[in-house]
């Protein structure tokens, strides 16, 4: 495996997913990237991520907290359009209807 800048862990979170973490985690956290080019393939073993964490399997005041932990400097969040038309009092129930 190659070695990227030391100091640097990337750390998930997921509110759903539960299946695609408890596989990560299985795999110590480490995934591959194909790269497919003219003069082959290479297969890459990426092993930034530290640590993932899951609203099911984890529970979201679990989250939070590795939010606030002094180490971390930066969190960014990715929402997507289905996001936004969640039922903020459950998190589950959908809110929005689809157009047609």
């Amino acid at each position: 495996m190659k070695k990227a800048a030391t100091g640097v862990f990337v750390r998930l979170a997921f509110f759903s997913g539960d299946v695609l973490m408890s596989q990560l985690r299985a795999q110590d956290h480490l995934f591959t990237v194909l790269e497919k080019g003219a003069e082959g393939n290479e297969a890459i073993i990426v092993g930034a991520v530290h640590e993932c964490l899951n609203a099911k399997l984890d529970s979201l005041p679990a989250i939070i907290e590795k939010f606030c932990e002094p180490q971390v400097a930066i969190v960014s969040l990715t929402i997507t359009e289905k996001g936004y038309c969640i039922d903020p009092c459950d998190r589950e129930t959908p809110i929005c209807t689809t157009p047609g």
